[in-house]
């Protein structure tokens, strides 16, 4: 995998961390990356596109892969993630399901992604974007919290 797609896919995955902690939390978050020859780079809050910034600048400047590392920290993520849904009482596969039927009304009229170029400073390049299809997902609903709306 190329290096931009690595902190294209990590930057997300902060994200949503970022998000937890600022909209599910009220807190302000921001991230730093430090590399071996002592530069720092800093950004704060969750935009995609700063946080892939930052990743992909300290990856190239000393930054060390290791796949099976990468795997390693992507099953922790996931039973952390499912840990703290079944101590809410959440069932995480009808949340599962609920958001990535809302992510297919993002798709344009003919059924395509609209896929960021860049040029929009929250948006990473190669980000798929909303339409004007788009439909929140309603998490309310689903985990039996609010009536469904319709």
């Amino acid at each position: 995998m190329e290096d931009q797609r690595v902190a294209f896919r990590a930057s997300f995955i902060l994200s949503e961390i970022f998000e937890l902690l600022e909209k599910g939390l009220g807190l302000q978050v921001g991230f730093s990356a430090r590399i071996d020859n002592g530069q720092i780079h800093h950004t704060v809050g969750s935009r995609n596109a700063d946080l892939c910034d930052v990743i992909l600048s300290a990856m190239l400047d000393g930054g060390k892969r290791n796949l099976i590392e990468v795997v390693d920290a992507l099953g922790d993520l996931n039973v952390v993630v499912n840990g703290f849904a079944i101590e809410l009482g959440v069932d995480m596969k009808l949340v599962d399901r609920e958001v990535l039927a809302s992510n297919f009304t993002k798709l344009d009229n003919e059924g395509q992604p609209i896929v960021a170029d860049g040029s929009d400073p929250n948006q990473p390049a190669g980000k798929i974007i909303k339409s004007s299809n788009f439909v929140e997902p309603n998490i309310g609903a689903t985990i039996g919290l609010l009536p469904v709306i319709a």
